[in-house]
């Protein structure tokens, strides 16, 4: 399954950046993670990675630009660690988020998109709410490259 999504989500993003000379290419690129890599990040924030994103992770990498920039996994350790501190009061949060999700991109507003139990989230810190941005890393990534 996550193959032949990651395979769709390829052939999405070529066919946007067909007609721009090398973008898919540097889109699809991103800094190679290895296994252990992925494992050491697990076991520094305590929590399994959710396969799609793994998976996403050791095919194109950290940094590639998947209709969102997909961050390094030094970030997304800083970042989930960040969030878990900063909302750690808040109780607007879905259960369970702080212990278990993990924050694999930004918004580009100092937000963090959380990957928890298959949906993608995005707690604001200005407001404390917490929103259900998709319900799955699938529908997410589809409507970031502006699929239907």
């Amino acid at each position: 399954m996550s193959q032949a999504f990651l395979d769709q989500l390829e052939d999405l993003i070529r066919a946007e950046y067909a007609e721009q000379d090398g973008l898919a290419e540097e889109s699809l690129s991103g800094d190679p993670v290895s296994e252990a890599e992925i494992t050491a990040a697990e076991q520094e924030l305590g929590t399994p990675f959710p396969c799609l994103y793994r998976a996403l992770l050791l095919r194109f990498g950290a940094n590639c630009y998947l209709g969102v920039e997909i961050d390094n996994l030094a970030q997304v350790v800083e970042n989930t660690k960040w969030v878990r501190r900063h909302f750690a009061e808040h109780e607007t949060l879905p259960a369970g988020l702080l212990q278990q999700g993990i924050a694999f991109a930004g918004d580009g507003s100092g937000n963090y998109f959380m990957l928890h139990e298959g949906a993608v989230w995005l707690p604001d810190h200005d407001n404390g709410e917490c929103t259900r941005e998709a319900e799955s890393l699938e529908t997410f990534l589809l409507y970031a490259n502006g699929a239907d």
